[in-house]
């Protein structure tokens, strides 16, 4: 079984401050390279520009579950972190607060950062105006959901597509599912929060101990 979190627990002086960043495994999923789909998908007929649109959200979807978690969640930088050379780490936990953003709060930052991504996976449609359509888009505008097992994504971002021989299509909703164990790790590291958060000094060892034994994953 494939398992990948990172969990984080900085002690500075007499403040326990907890980061609890998270790499979820991707069941069955092969990264590949925007440029080669994106040559694959234009050897299809006009059509394949939904398909094209798709493997975007896609492929921006599975990258964002990566990245958001390794910034706890975040897309948008918050007040309580650290900052490291790579990555905004928030803190979970801070003396007697806890810090965990609520999974609505997460999903919000996921769809945040999905939008953009989306923008730039497209990159202005360049490759199908370089044959001749006329492509004209509008922001896309995600909604995230967080469920057991998966991260369900939908998009709404209208696209309108006139091809050389004036042919009009338009194009607006699209969705993908992405296999994650996101919402199993996101209460593990509420729960280590909540703990943390009653016992700022101490760190209970056998309570991650027997978190990680429980739900299978490293911390």
């Amino acid at each position: 079984m494939r398992k990948a979190q990172v969990s984080y627990f900085l002690i500075s002086s007499l403040i326990l401050l907890i980061v609890v960043s998270f790499v979820f495994y991707l069941n069955n999923i092969k990264k590949e390279k925007y440029e080669y789909k994106v040559l694959e998908i234009l050897n299809a007929p006009f059509d394949s520009l939904h398909s094209f649109v798709s493997e975007c959200v896609k492929l921006s979807a599975e990258d964002i579950i990566i990245n958001t978690g390794l910034q706890g969640g975040y897309y948008n930088e918050t007040t309580n972190s650290i900052y490291s050379l790579f990555f905004t780490i928030p803190l979970y936990s801070k003396g007697n607060n806890k810090l965990t953003p609520s999974i609505n709060k997460i999903e919000e930052q996921i769809s945040y950062n999905l939008e953009d991504n989306v923008v730039r996976c497209v990159d202005d449609f360049k490759v199908y105006k370089k044959m001749g359509f006329e492509v004209s888009f509008k922001q896309p505008t995600a909604k995230t959901t967080i469920i057991n097992n998966k991260v369900l994504f939908e998009v709404n971002f209208p696209v309108t597509v006139i091809s050389v021989n004036n042919k009009i299509q338009y194009f607006d909703k699209f969705s993908t599912i992405i296999p994650s164990r996101y919402k199993l790790v996101y209460t593990v590291a509420d729960n280590i929060a909540e703990i943390l958060a009653q016992k700022p000094k101490k760190l209970c060892i056998s309570c991650l101990i027997d978190f990680a034994y429980k739900n299978e994953l490293n911390i």
